[in-house]
């Protein structure tokens, strides 16, 4: 808004910015606000004020009837916002009182974004939610039989059970779930503290003297031993190292295959007895989305064992000498810039990056003008957009300190130690495929057959199963 107003923004820091009339002509001449404690929040509100009152932009506080046209107002508009902030505090202050009282008689105060639970307001009181517990169990118990988030969340998308929302599940969620005390029937309030009003800082964990803790307050999903563990696992009291080599039940190929035609995860499925796997995408969105062949779990045994007895020397052999070289090559291309000057390249990138940013903004005033059709602002917006990211690669380079160049250096000659000394076996065992092979990549090909009953000539699509070592991975271009 403050941009059409015709004003431009300087970043301070993260948190702070400063507002300056620009050369543009703003886009309207009267802001409504509906009250003053809302006009503002990361800014000062007279200096915003006073760069729009340049601009010809005057603000019309609703609640008080003022409407700032005259640097004249600047007193009284203060004063009102005095009293704004003071009442916003005072509100504060009794909201937080009520906090800490439910707090310390053990209300529980939520919402229904708790997994696992369905909350009412009129009780105040949690009810398990079976389907949702079930998954929370598994969690537990699979952190605590040693497998990790990662291979938690593939095992739950391998299963096709996903959020609320029909979205995946992520590593946050987990976390979150193996922190909540909640689950095994015990209720902490007063275990964060979030800051107050115009003081807000990062919620973090006050001391454990400080919780108001209520033990039996919450239905249990798991036992408190259990949760213990999982919370001495994540502590690192258990060692992660004492668990190899113990059976997971869950899909070796979990994460490793990709669709070769939109980039999805392919997860597992049986039927009739027969394990095959499907693009995700393709599952839950539809074939209008990706169309791309699934494949049978035999077909990726047999290019695995395939790759055990011989196919794992020709790749390799093809592409060490290639790699050895892609990785030497920016190792000099990374020397050449210790100490090389780049300030005046930086600053032309830097004003390249600004030229387009006008230029995207020009094109919004011309869509909001009704001059460009949107469908064409898509398009030129899509080119703009592959510029700038261009140009902002470029400039994280030049502006790599000669410290992050040597770093960089240090990790490629590492890669380069490790590549050449790893030695190519005859034959590997399928355990030390699937750790060299860092991913299966799906796509298709129509392939000629005879029929059997007629022999007359036809066309079938087959799946085409390529892999990627992961010793060659991470090969970014300098």
């Amino acid at each position: 808004m403050l941009f059409d107003a015709g004003l431009d923004e300087t970043k301070i820091n993260e948190k702070k910015s400063v507002f300056t009339a620009s050369n543009r002509e703003p886009l309207f001449q009267q802001i409504h606000v509906k009250g003053t404690s809302r006009f503002a929040r990361n800014v000062l509100v007279i200096d915003v004020l006073r760069e729009l009152l340049k601009k010809g932009v005057h603000v019309f506080f609703l609640d008080i009837n003022l409407i700032f046209d005259s640097i004249d107002k600047e007193f009284m508009l203060n004063l009102f916002l005095n009293f704004s902030q003071q009442e916003s505090i005072d509100k504060s202050a009794k909201a937080r009182f009520g906090l800490v009282e439910s707090a310390r008689k053990g209300v529980i105060f939520t919402n229904n974004n708790i997994w696992g639970y369905q909350y009412s307001k009129e009780t105040r009181e949690l009810t398990i939610v079976e389907e949702e517990a079930a998954v929370v169990r598994k969690v537990f118990q699979m952190y605590a039989e040693g497998l990790g988030i990662r291979r938690i969340i593939n095992y739950f998308e391998d299963s096709g059970i996903r959020s609320r929302k029909n979205k995946p599940f992520v590593p946050s969620f987990i976390k979150r779930i193996l922190s909540n005390e909640k689950y095994y029937g015990t209720l902490v309030r007063n275990k964060y503290d979030t800051g107050t009003i115009f003081n807000k800082i990062t919620p973090k964990v006050r001391e454990s003297d400080e919780w108001h803790v209520f033990e039996n307050r919450v239905p249990a999903i798991i036992s408190k031993e259990l949760f213990e563990k999982c919370r001495d696992i994540r502590s690192g009291k258990v060692s992660h190292v004492n668990q190899k080599g113990i059976y997971r039940g869950t899909s070796e190929l979990a994460s490793k295959i990709i669709c070769g035609k939109c980039g999805s995860s392919y997860t597992r499925n049986i039927d009739q007895g027969r394990a095959f796997y499907n693009c995700s995408m393709k599952k839950t969105k539809g074939t209008k989305h990706c169309d791309n062949i699934n494949v049978q779990e035999s077909e990726l045994n047999a290019q695995i064992e395939d790759i055990a007895t011989n196919g794992l020397i020709a790749v390799f052999v093809s592409q060490k000498d290639k790699q050895l070289d892609a990785f030497r090559f920016q190792i000099e291309a990374l020397r050449s810039r210790i100490d090389a000057p780049t300030v005046e390249e930086l600053n032309a990138k830097t004003l390249e990056l600004a030229d387009l940013d006008n230029e995207e903004a020009t094109l919004v005033r011309l869509v909001v003008k009704g001059q460009v059709k949107e469908s064409l602002f898509d398009e030129l917006k899509r080119d703009i957009d592959v510029k700038k990211e261009d140009i902002q690669k470029h400039i994280d380079v030049l502006a790599r300190t000669n410290e992050d160049i040597l770093n960089e250096i240090e990790v490629l000659e590492a890669k380069i130690t490790k590549l050449g000394a790893l030695n190519v076996k005859n034959e590997y065992t399928r355990e030390e495929i699937l750790d060299l092979i860092s991913r299966f990549v799906i796509t298709s090909k129509e392939v000629p057959f005879f029929t059997k009953k007629d022999n007359r000539e036809s066309s079938k699509v087959k799946p085409v199963i390529t892999y990627e070592l992961s010793v060659f991975d991470e090969i970014v271009p300098v």
